[in-house]
């Protein structure tokens, strides 16, 4: 990737915690002018690559657990959930085709963020490939499988109730594995209308992301591969053991206190602080994030 600075505008609402919504008429180079009073973002040797985007008319109120869990189906597996849930969670086919069938409509986004929309009505089977994203409603009885040669991989963002949190382990139906890669409780959560985001964000040997303290995004973020440097303008949580161990090893960072979040580790980045991140390592830096923030407006 060749070296390149992006300095944009603050009015573009963009986040380390909600993602980097970059239009063409408000991106200037570094060389170009900017207005000295303008909180500005500064993006070196660092990609975005946004996987689902969608407003979502209901959210669960505040304090809220947000998780972001990879499910696994074998080739013939079948999963299936009950006809009411407490969220709608976004649901990303990261690898694989599913087979589901969801007794309630729904709209499928075909292989990204701005592509073809299909709408599906409630009871009607309908095949969801790799790229392919949608948003599950709250009611209707769902069956999904895998019904190819290979593994199915889904990336699940859901917000449920602190009450509800997540389901005490089960035994998962056969030749099915869920792993959780994020999971917080937050009392950031944005009234309805809300935009939902999961975006895989990739730093380059040196690269980084400085933000003002001007987004009104939360982020769940989990670093798939690399070390990420950060500093916040807020207090942070950095859960060093997986979400849900019997014996979480966490640490607590106060605002503008430099940390390290490794492969494996996961953190919630709050709205409203500035953010340094960056790639030290000799090795790219992948992150994960899973992101709400109020809805722009119509």
């Amino acid at each position: 990737m060749s070296r390149r600075i992006l300095i944009m505008a603050v009015a573009v609402l963009i986040a380390f915690a909600g993602g980097l919504g970059l239009e063409a008429d408000r991106t200037i180079l570094a060389q170009d002018a900017t207005p000295a009073a303008e909180p500005v973002v500064v993006i070196v040797d660092a990609m975005p690559e946004y996987l689902a985007v969608e407003i979502v008319p209901n959210v669960v109120a505040a304090p809220a657990v947000m998780e972001l869990v990879r499910v696994t189906l074998a080739p013939g597996a079948v999963l299936a959930f009950p006809e009411r849930r407490d969220s709608e969670p976004m649901i990303l086919v990261e690898a694989g085709t599913m087979t589901a069938r969801i007794d309630a409509p729904l709209t499928i986004n075909r292989e990204r963020p701005g592509g073809e929309r299909e709408e599906i009505a409630a009871g009607i089977e309908f095949i969801a490939n790799m790229g392919d994203f949608f948003v599950g409603p709250a009611t209707g009885a769902v069956e999904a499988r895998n019904e190819g040669t290979a593994p199915l991989a889904l990336l699940v963002f859901q917000i449920n109730p602190v009450s509800e949190g997540t389901p005490a382990a089960g035994q998962p139906p056969a030749g099915v594995e869920s792993d959780i890669l994020a999971m917080a409780v937050t009392d950031a959560i944005p009234p309805a209308p809300a935009l939902l985001e999961m975006i895989r964000f990739t730093f380059a040997p040196g690269g980084y992301v400085e933000l003002p303290e001007t987004s009104p995004a939360t982020a769940l973020i989990h670093v798939e591969s690399g070390e990420m440097a950060v500093t916040m303008g807020a207090a942070a949580v950095v859960e060093r053991s997986a979400p849900g161990a019997a014996e979480p090893e966490r640490d607590e960072y106060a605002a503008g206190t430099e940390f390290m979040v490794a492969a494996g580790q996961s953190m919630i980045g709050q709205p409203y602080a500035a953010v340094d991140a960056r790639n030290d390592g000799d090795e790219p830096l992948v992150i994960f994030m899973a992101v709400i923030q109020p809805a722009p407006a119509p």
